[in-house]
Order: structure tokens, then C-alpha cells, then sequence
């Protein structure tokens, strides 16, 4: 609430932003704290995602193991801006969709590679100049650098 409150008002000092260089030109807003961030999210992402809610839920409290992201909010944030000096002007409505997640790399254990994972292998390679351990590598990274993912026995199913 108090996150969603500084953003209508423009306060945004209490957040930290980091540009994405992915090609969704999304924005990223971590938390003072970093345990929570907000990332903007298209129309369609935000359709999408919205679609896919139900199920999400289902999954997330039916395996509470899972090593799927918490998205904890889904929002469209819609300000009306009226031109200044005209009482009756048209209003323009500019629409702002995000989503709010668990930060998962808050952690006390160190990291040592990030990967954003997609599941497609078409574009999915980081370039070699931009490797660097703030950098999230891909899917085709992933694959040739031989690694896997263990999560035991217990989680296999």
C-alpha cells in the first residue's frame, strides 16, 4: 500500500530504478529493503498475465516449494492529467501496467550467475562484451555452459 501511495503521489525516493536491458524496454523499481520489486509490463503482458492469474494461484499454494517468481500484484495505474488552464478540456488518460514481485535474488547466499530464462532460444544469448556478473545471462548461455538445475529428489515430481 505504502508503495503503490508514494507512486500516485511521485514519490518515488524510496525506491531504487534500473533500467532493463532487455528489448521490452520494461522499467525495474526495487524497494528500500530490496525484498519487493515492480517491473512495467505491457498491455498485452499485463492481459496475459491477468488470464493466467487463476491458475498461478493454484499452482503457487498447491506446490509452495516452487521455484516460480511470487508475483504479489498485478495493476494498472490510470492518471487522468486535464490541460492546465482549461476547466473543460479534454482529458487525457495515460495508463501505467505493472507487476509486483518477491525480489528472489534478496538473499544471503552469494550469487554467482544470474539467468533469465524464457524457455526459446531465438535471441536468447547474452553478447560476450556485455558478460558480467550483474548481467542476467539467457537460455542459450544456460545451455552452453553445460548447466543444470538441482532441486532434489523430494522436488522432482
Amino acid at each position: 500500500e505504502q508503495l503503490l501511495g508514494n507512486m500516485v503521489l511521485g514519490n518515488l525516493s524510496s525506491l531504487s530504478e534500473l533500467s532493463s536491458e532487455g528489448k521490452s524496454g520494461a522499467f525495474f523499481y526495487y524497494t528500500a529493503d530490496g525484498n519487493y520489486m515492480l517491473k512495467t509490463v505491457t498491455p498485452k503482458e499485463y492481459l496475459l498475465l491477468k488470464k493466467m492469474l487463476k491458475g498461478y494461484h493454484d499452482h503457487i499454494f498447491s506446490q509452495p516449494g516452487t521455484l516460480l517468481v511470487r508475483f504479489l500484484g498485478l495493476h494498472c495505474l490510470s492518471v487522468r492529467k486535464t490541460p492546465k488552464g482549461i476547466s473543460c478540456g479534454k482529458a487525457s488518460i495515460k495508463k501505467l501496467y505493472f507487476v509486483v514481485m518477491a525480489n528472489m535474488f534478496n538473499t544471503p547466499f552469494e550469487i554467482h550467475r544470474r539467468y533469465d530464462l524464457k524457455g526459446s532460444w531465438i535471441g536468447r544469448q547474452t553478447p560476450p562484451e556485455k558478460y558480467d556478473p550483474s548481467v542476467a545471462l539467457k537460455d542459450v548461455d544456460f545451455q552452453n555452459a553445460n548447466e543444470c538445475i538441482r532441486v532434489g529428489e523430494e522436488r522432482k515430481e
